[in-house]
């Protein structure tokens, strides 16, 4: 998965696109989205692999392999060619079905009525490390099965989808011990606010937060808890969880 290495130190987007204040709304948006997303990614390298992929638009469906079918939203495309980004709803040439761009134009919409260029603009100059963070934000949002970026020669689609089957596995992985594992995994991989990520996805979990002075968060969920303790750069020092002994992770960023 290097893909996910700081992703958001190379993203072109998020330093050229508009003023500081939609920086901010961006990384933001990031940062409550990328515990999740990243998750469920965790869950697709097992299930997906290297599946050949098709979209089957007279059924609208996205297809890996020969079995697996999920609905599906395409968000835009990237040209190789020109390296352009195209949001699917200003793709007026494709007369794409209006039910497979409606995600697309829900982040039209986001970003007309919060002022993000990046949203309101059917085109615009882009590199590769700038797709996956509109996957991530798009099925985050969306509470999305998940998110792909598909090549298809000329170009790359990113779509998000769900698959009541891919959920089911979601599902069964969602344990105590995982939130924790999750945790140190994208922290170390991600140029994010560790405070405000952490903070973001223990929210999503239905974790609640018992404790918090700005350096340490303390959430809970039934009996169970995670505290995370941050320096002064809101980088995490260090993650314990309280469970029992089946369900139980220590870990310390090493940084």
């Amino acid at each position: 998965m290097q893909f996910w290495k700081k992703l958001l130190s190379k993203n072109k987007k998020l330093d050229q696109f508009g003023a500081h204040q939609e920086k901010q709304t961006l990384e933001t948006l990031i940062e409550q989205y990328v515990g999740l997303a990243f998750e469920k990614q965790m869950d697709l390298d097992g299930v997906i692999n290297d599946k050949p992929w098709q979209i089957d638009m007279l059924k609208q469906q996205l297809v890996f392999g020969n079995d697996l079918y999920c609905s599906f939203q395409l968000l835009g495309s990237f040209s190789h060619l020109s390296e352009t980004w195209l949001w699917a709803w200003g793709n007026e040439q494709a007369d794409l079905p209006k039910n497979v761009i409606e995600q697309s134009l829900e982040l039209k919409k986001f970003g007309e009525e919060n002022n993000i260029d990046l949203f309101k603009f059917p085109k615009f100059d882009a590199t590769k490390e700038d797709l996956h963070p509109l996957g991530i934000i798009a099925s985050g949002m969306f509470n999305s099965s998940g998110y792909y970026v598909g090549n298809y020669g000329q170009g790359t689609l990113v779509l998000t989808f769900n698959n009541d089957y891919i959920d089911q596995i979601h599902q069964e992985k969602d344990t105590h011990y995982r939130v924790a594992s999750v945790i140190s995994q994208y922290i170390a991989g991600f140029e994010v606010n560790h405070y405000a990520a952490i903070k973001y996805y223990l929210l999503a979990k239905d974790y609640q937060i018992t404790f918090d002075d700005g350096l340490k968060l303390i959430a809970t969920k039934g009996e169970k808890q995670i505290s995370a303790e941050f320096d002064d750069s809101l980088r995490l020092r260090n993650l314990d969880t309280s469970c029992d002994d089946s369900d139980f992770i220590k870990t310390k960023d090493k940084n």
